[in-house]
């Protein structure tokens, strides 16, 4: 809010757009590495990350959170994973090389390498993509909460 004097800034970094190919994004997801890590305000960053995937009009929406680490306030964490499932969006917490994911997400996979990232991902979707075969027609949009 306004009168709020603790105000945190945020970075989230687009690797792969909604519009753009993944043959274009490769050299973009490449430099992930060399971005800046660490304190990452995690329930913030999925809220903002929400508002961008709900205005999309595909009939399922899905957020991968990828996390090395524990998030900066598990109960707003958890809220904010809470908020974005209320709006018919499912949240899988990826955690490399950390368990925090299990404290904060209801979808949750513990990774031992990034390796194993891309298998985790098709397999997810796949199971995801089954469990909805027999929905028809647009999942009934929510208005978000968390957006103004």
């Amino acid at each position: 809010t306004e009168d709020d004097p603790y105000i945190r800034a945020i970075s989230l970094y687009d690797f792969k757009s909604f519009d753009s190919t993944h043959h274009a994004s490769l050299t973009t997801i490449g430099n992930m590495l060399d971005c800046h890590q660490g304190g990452t305000p995690t329930g913030d960053a999925i809220l903002m990350a929400h508002e961008r995937l709900s205005k999309r009009k595909e009939r399922r929406h899905v957020m991968f959170v990828l996390t090395d680490g524990e998030p900066d306030d598990y109960h707003t964490c958890k809220e904010a994973v809470n908020s974005v499932e209320a709006c018919n969006t499912t949240v899988l917490g990826i955690g490399i090389g950390s368990t925090s994911v299990k404290r904060s997400f209801k979808n949750h996979i513990v990774l031992n390498t990034p390796n194993d990232l891309t298998a985790v991902i098709m397999s997810q979707m796949a199971d995801m993509l089954l469990k909805d075969k027999n929905k028809v027609g647009l999942i009934q949009q929510h208005k978000p909460t968390h957006i103004r």
